[in-house]
């Protein structure tokens, strides 16, 4: 081995890794080819090795550059037209490593990108030595006495031939933004032997770290692929109220809700739209697919009506109804969500309830003539030049009942007959000549009034029939009548 002497052992390597050699092309005198296996620390367990601890930082990767899309990135890399990718969908590209040597020249580097992960010590990496494939312009090869050895070494001041050396790599990995960052993380960690403690190394299982200090990793590298997340813009407004403006007690709000997709490559599938009256945290209504929110005007999202493309704007409305007093203001919040558990995102609008200023109307017309009073003056007068007569009875034919003008009743309303002092009813506080029986005297009279209700219209004839008696037992029935024309004006 001329003089290489390995600190870690790394015999009786396992059949899986053994398959890893010849999966990864790095058999002597093959062309070594980028390819997914474990990371470091596996690595370094299959061979013999204990724990990492990683706390060196002789070599390391600085730069990233030269990126080409190979699937899951789009892009063209300009400042008006970055990379991206969409978050958790898998990628795949291809780019010029610039691995950074800080010390003395050190032997057979590995390079471990992560594949899957936020960490590239363990699991899966996109793993790989220095070749003279993937460096063709740096590669350097320090092990001249070890014609076994394919792995690329580093050496020289940084700026100089072989230092940095750029590796061209193929990366396959998640689409994964660093924590409170939009670009893409790349995990990484290197590895490599001090001078003096190298050992033949043909692909980057023979390139584990030469002690447990010999590696460093780099946990919050990124590099210039913007990572899109599901981030709709949502502005909610108030389209038209019915009455408009709406008065009190209320009525129906439509709502007009427009969604943004401001990513550039990410298809955000529209999952339903949830509606909140009062912005209370009650979900009034729900708008999913099958509804027409969301299926028909949501349509100019993309061919798939719940197919939100990048960029794209579509507004779509639905009607909702308040009541309440005036000055009641209400909030509406609409939410939209993604299928993949996006969102929600909201927006609100505000919707108040006028004052309605009282107004009333009075019409009056004439409809009919319900009833009217009559007031009748009667004189009954004793023509007999004899004697005096005595006055038993007045009686009306119109009054109902027996037709006494003495007490009131039926439609006598009021009377002055018959009554001693003033009258009664609505004849109170007019008199007649007293009460019965009275005494008629010689060409003398007795006189008084009542008033008589009537339903009727047009002409009316009022019978009074007076009962007179002699001092000889002769009675004696005179009556008189009276016509009246009763009218109805229409105002």
């Amino acid at each position: 081995m001329d003089g290489k002497r390995p600190l870690l052992h790394r015999k009786g390597l396992p059949a899986v890794l053994l398959g890893g050699l010849a999966l990864a092309g790095f058999l002597a005198g093959v062309s070594p080819a980028f390819a997914v296996n474990n990371c470091m620390q596996d690595i370094t367990t299959a061979g013999g090795g204990g724990t990492l601890n990683c706390n060196s930082n002789d070599v390391r990767i600085a730069h990233v550059t030269n990126i080409t899309p190979v699937s899951g990135i789009q892009g063209t890399g300009t400042p008006t037209d970055p990379f991206k990718c969409v978050s958790g969908s898998p990628i795949e590209f291809t780019a010029d490593f610039e691995v950074d040597l800080g010390a003395q020249a050190r032997y057979d580097i590995g390079l471990y990108i992560a594949q899957n992960q936020m960490q590239a010590l363990s699991g899966t990496c996109n793993s790989s030595v220095i070749t003279k494939l993937n460096a063709p312009v740096t590669f350097k090869q320090l092990d001249t006495s070890d014609s076994a050895d394919t792995c690329g070494d580093i050496t020289g001041a940084l700026g100089t031939a072989f230092n940095p050396q750029i590796v061209h790599l193929d990366i396959s990995t998640t689409c994964t933004a660093l924590v409170n960052t939009t670009q893409l993380a790349l995990p990484n960690c290197t590895s490599w032997r001090q001078p003096g403690s190298n050992t033949t190394c043909k692909s980057i299982n023979d390139a584990f770290p030469g002690s447990p200090s010999k590696c460093n990793c780099d946990n919050n590298f990124t590099i210039g692929v913007t990572v899109e997340t599901a981030n709709l813009q949502v502005t909610k407004a108030v389209a038209s109220t019915s009455p408009s403006p709406l008065f009190e007690p209320g009525g129906n709000v439509t709502y007009s809700l427009t969604v943004h997709n401001p990513a550039v490559a990410l298809v955000v599938n529209l999952d339903k739209v949830t509606e909140d009256d009062t912005n209370n945290g009650t979900v009034d209504a729900t708008y999913n697919a099958s509804d027409v929110c969301l299926s028909t005007t949501l349509a100019a999202c993309g061919s798939d009506p719940n197919n939100c493309a990048s960029g794209s704007t579509t507004t779509c409305s639905f009607t909702r109804s308040v009541s309440g007093n005036a000055g009641d203001t209400f909030t509406d919040k609409a939410c939209v969500t993604d299928t993949k558990g996006g969102g929600p995102y909201c927006d609100t609008a505000t919707v108040k309830i006028q004052d309605v200023i009282p107004t009333a109307k009075v019409t009056k017309t004439f409809d009919s003539l319900q009833c009217s009073t009559v007031r009748y003056a009667v004189k009954v007068e004793n023509l007999d030049t004899a004697e005096s007569l005595t006055l038993t009875a007045l009686n009306d034919d119109k009054v109902g009942g027996n037709g006494s003008l003495v007490l009131l009743h039926d439609n006598l309303l009021g009377t002055t007959c018959g009554v001693t002092g003033a009258g009664l009813g609505t004849m109170s506080g007019l008199t007649g000549s007293g009460a019965l029986p009275a005494t008629v005297a010689v060409s003398g009279n007795y006189s008084c009034k009542f008033d008589a209700k009537t339903c009727t219209t047009g002409q009316q004839t009022d019978v009074v029939t007076a009962t007179l008696n002699d001092n000889d037992t002769n009675t004696i029935t005179p009556n008189g009548s009276a016509t009246v024309t009763i009218t109805a004006t229409t105002p």
